[in-house]
């Protein structure tokens, strides 16, 4: 699934515009907590190791939020890449976010998110390789309301955009816990 740079500015724009979503005047604070699984891409290979992601936020009035995320790795995907057994982990990922959303009924809110991200990688083979990069990231999502301060939530994001060849994204499926 890959989300255009047009189609990730076109939701944040439709959700901060008040024509097309309902207006909250509270604002709330949320704890996300979801299983991260990645895809990373570099030159002609792709990996897919995962991470556990905690997201904290706070939606404001008028259908904007911030929010900061820090992803652990979890897991790690081998390759063979040219001959060799590569094993590939993402350690950490950061990121910083503004937030547009609209709640189209009580239980549900789609939101957008662009921002900025930092990644660090380890890759493991003849020798061990580390490295890290930072830019602009995106993604798209949906939380669904069990109570009124839980919600089941999915979102998929673009932490690194194709940069030099390489490229990290992937979807997330957690919980909301609001406060």
């Amino acid at each position: 699934m890959k989300i255009s740079k047009k189609q990730v500015l076109f939701a944040l724009i439709l959700a901060s515009t008040s024509a097309f979503a309902e207006t909250k005047s509270e604002s709330s604070f949320f704890v996300d907590v979801g299983y991260t699984g990645l895809t990373y891409k570099e030159d002609a290979n792709s990996f897919s190791p995962s991470a556990v992601r905690v997201t904290v936020g706070k939606n404001e009035g008028n259908n904007f939020g911030y929010e900061g995320l820090l992803a652990i790795g979890a897991g790690s995907d081998t390759k063979l890449v040219s001959g060799t057994s590569v094993k590939l982990s993402i350690p950490t990922i950061y990121g910083l976010y503004a937030k547009g959303y609209i709640n189209p009924s009580d239980n549900i809110e789609l939101f957008g998110r662009f921002g900025f991200a930092g990644i660090s990688t380890k890759a493991v083979g003849n020798s061990t390789a580390t490295s890290s990069g930072s830019g602009l990231s995106y993604g798209v999502g949906v939380k669904f309301g069990i109570t009124k301060d839980v919600k089941l939530t999915a979102d998929y994001m673009t932490y690194y955009p194709t940069k030099n060849a390489v490229s990290l994204s992937g979807y997330t499926l957690g919980a909301s816990f609001g406060f």
